[in-house]
């Protein structure tokens, strides 16, 4: 089921998914050292920053004027900036989806895949996405992509496997729920459940083939690289955050350099 509240065949959906940051973006920014410093001051901040004794303290002793914002002003933007980082930071814990979160760039997912991908790592992805109508969709063209590379996978096997003829013609099904802006139904796809069985005996037995893997690692690659974008509303809320942190922390921090800097 979507969790998106634009509607996918909008404009404005096909460009949060196609031309904002990816997951890689927050998790890049999330792993700096500002976040790792900043991040978790709010659980203390909140009271020394908002209370009386604080505030008369900065006022006794001159603190609490600045060149443009005032040294209680700056604080509480630093303050609201480790509040905005934890936001993102949850939001990138609950919605992100797994393979991302342990693989946060292709490269490193690719190279755990050559050493722990599986048969059913490949046949998971292709369920996946013909279930799943966020992954790719008809506008895509990924999913031109992906959808050649399936079909030649499945090809691969038909042209080395003793398999049902009959279900072979249940490829155009699972080849068109990967297109398709609904999905497969639980109904449709219990009519392809046989078909599935069958692929995964076949690759089984064909696990040594250099075609089929080669096959598979594409179709890794593009069900990782599609993955990084979704879940879409949930990720640009990630992307504003995170960014609404670094903001507030750095306007504070320029102007107390510029004013010790140039205004002393």
């Amino acid at each position: 089921m979507s969790r998106n509240l634009i509607p996918r065949n909008s404009a404005l959906y096909k460009f949060l998914k196609e031309k904002t940051p990816d997951w890689r973006h927050v998790i890049g920014l999330l792993n700096s050292p500002i976040f790792r410093a900043v991040a978790f001051l709010p659980i203390i901040g909140y009271f020394i920053l908002y209370t009386d004794t604080f505030r008369a303290f900065l006022s006794t002793h001159g603190l609490d004027s600045g060149w443009i914002l005032s040294v209680n002003q700056r604080l509480s933007l630093v303050y609201s900036g480790g509040v905005s980082l934890l936001a993102a930071y949850a939001i990138y814990r609950t919605t992100c989806p797994p393979m991302i979160r342990e693989s946060n760039s292709l490269e490193l997912y690719l190279d755990r895949q050559k050493t722990t991908a599986s048969v059913r790592d490949v046949l998971y992805a292709i369920e996946q996405a013909a279930r799943e109508p966020d992954i790719f969709g008809p506008y895509s063209e990924k999913t031109e992509k992906f959808t050649l590379r399936v079909s030649q996978y499945i090809n691969r096997l038909q042209q080395t496997a003793e398999v049902d003829e009959e279900l072979w013609k249940k490829k155009e099904l699972l080849l068109s729920g990967i297109q398709s802006e609904t999905g497969l139904s639980d109904e449709q796809y219990l009519t392809i459940a046989d078909f599935e069985a069958q692929l995964y005996h076949a690759a089984v037995t064909m696990h040594d083939d250099p075609w089929l893997q080669i096959y598979g690692a594409d179709i890794h690659a593009l069900f990782y690289v599609e993955n990084s974008r979704l879940p879409v509303l949930f990720r640009v809320w990630a992307l504003v955050a995170v960014w609404t942190g670094y903001l507030s922390i750095l306007i504070p921090a320029v102007e107390a350099y510029i004013q010790i800097s140039w205004l002393s």
